[in-house]
């Protein structure tokens, strides 16, 4: 696969699993042996249902959540460069903004009523044409009373 369409992977779980509660789409965009290391959990999300269940319960505290990739990209080597040696791009980074109305109780935070707004930071490993991993840290959230809370 090329750089291109390891970006569009990204985009399109997000889009089409997250943001669109679509998680029958799931195994079209994460391998079997995905291991996750994500923000707020204590241990590594393996596998796609273990990923969707961190789906369903982000989107039942955030029912209107939606996510956007914002600003630029950071590849494992220069797209330009890989394509003119013959490499494959497959590690990728880039910044979710995660936005929805706090409605249920989300890592310790009890709901607010009000939307939360934050970013993570997001690395990806591409394999064989789906996500093997992917490592997310939350970078700030938008209320106080979410600190530490954000998932």
């Amino acid at each position: 696969m090329s750089a291109f369409a390891h970006k569009a992977l990204l985009c399109s779980l997000y889009d089409q699993v997250v943001n669109s509660g679509r998680l029958d789409r799931l195994p079209e965009f994460v391998a079997p042996d995905f291991v996750g290391h994500l923000s707020g959990h204590d241990e590594p999300v393996r596998g796609p249902d273990a990923l969707r269940d961190v789906i369903v319960g982000l989107r039942a505290a955030f029912p209107d959540l939606n996510t956007a990739i914002e600003g630029g990209w950071l590849l494992h080597e220069l797209d330009t460069h890989a394509v003119g040696k013959g490499r494959t791009v497959d590690r990728l980074a880039a910044r979710v903004v995660l936005r929805g109305t706090h409605t249920r109780p989300w890592h310790g935070a009890e709901p607010t009523m009000q939307e939360a707004t934050w970013s993570e930071a997001v690395f990806a490993h591409v394999a064989d044409g789906r996500l093997a991993g992917l490592v997310t840290v939350a970078e700030c959230v938008s209320r106080p009373a979410y600190a530490g809370a954000a998932g």
